[in-house]
């Protein structure tokens, strides 16, 4: 089963408020906080943690503790062998995504104006061959990085991989022999969200707006 939580955050939050959500990180979490400039960063950060831990909870699994979230030699972050999760985030758009059967990758983009030829190291040849046929070109450039993040985090390997051998089709993509069912989520018009599994869906995956 797929479970996707998402939250569109202001930009600014009160003080108070800001100091009560902190409290529920553990010591690491607000390390790594305090060492961002920019407050979007941190709101990012903070509420990918909370997302991951309503999720949890929600499920009935009340032992999660965002203390114990260890990382792989790649740097993706595992709780316990029999459950995947995905954190992604773009501008004021955050979303986790958890299953418990199969890996899963989440990613979120905002669209923008971009200059495609700085991105022909991710884009391979059937990549831009649809991009030059595309009449939104901005929207589609992002429906391919995110399918191709999404797939990343999900195999594990993040972008270590070399995306441009992952070969996306209507409803799939392929990276050498392994194959990933995708699904996009509609977060807001202007972003892209993805996500990959391994395992195919057996019901529609459960997607909840969160706010804070």
């Amino acid at each position: 089963m797929v479970h996707i939580y998402y939250t569109i955050f202001e930009q600014v939050r009160d003080a108070g408020d800001w100091q009560a959500l902190l409290q529920q990180m553990p010591p690491s979490i607000i390390d790594r906080v305090d060492r961002y400039r920019q407050d979007i960063n941190k709101y990012q950060l903070v509420y990918g943690r909370l997302l991951l831990q309503r999720i949890f909870w929600d499920l009935g699994y009340a032992a999660f503790n965002l203390a114990d979230i260890q990382y792989t030699s790649f740097n993706k972050p595992f709780w316990r062998a029999d459950i995947d999760f995905s954190i992604a985030h773009s501008g004021n758009i955050v979303g986790c995504a958890l299953s418990t059967k199969g890996s899963i990758g989440l990613d979120i983009e905002q669209i923008k104006a971009i200059d495609i030829s700085n991105f022909n190291h991710i884009l391979n040849t059937d990549d831009q061959q649809s991009l030059s046929k595309s009449n939104s070109v901005n929207k589609d450039f992002f429906k391919i990085w995110t399918i191709k993040e999404a797939v990343s985090k999900a195999d594990g390997r993040g972008l270590s991989m070399d995306v441009k051998d992952i070969h996306i089709g209507p409803k799939q993509a392929t990276f050498l022999n392994d194959t990933w069912v995708l699904q996009e989520i509609a977060v807001h018009p202007d972003y892209r969200c993805h996500f990959a599994s391994n395992t195919p869906f057996q019901t529609k995956a459960v997607i909840k707006k969160v706010k804070f």
